[in-house]
């Protein structure tokens, strides 16, 4: 199905846009919601430590997803409320 090609996408090396855009939202939710640490988020989705914390550290500092103009942030309060 559609929906088990993209589940699978998203723990894959999938680069496309949208699925690098959707893992991010993932390794923050999981980080800040459920304190899941790096490594648990990075091993979940076969990435390295480093690039769960480089995805994190976008957050934070509102770069490329995650910059003000985004409809990112709606999404993740959708998400997380």
């Amino acid at each position: 199905s559609i929906r088990r090609q993209r589940q699978m996408c998203i723990r894959d090396r999938c680069r496309t846009q949208d699925v690098v855009r959707a893992r991010n939202i993932i390794h923050n939710i999981l980080n800040e919601k459920y304190n899941m640490n790096l490594t648990n988020i990075g091993r979940y989705f076969g990435q390295d430590h480093t690039t769960v914390l480089h995805s994190i550290q976008m957050k934070s500092k509102k770069e490329r997803f995650w910059s003000p103009e985004q409809t990112i942030w709606n999404e993740y309060l959708d998400l997380t409320n």
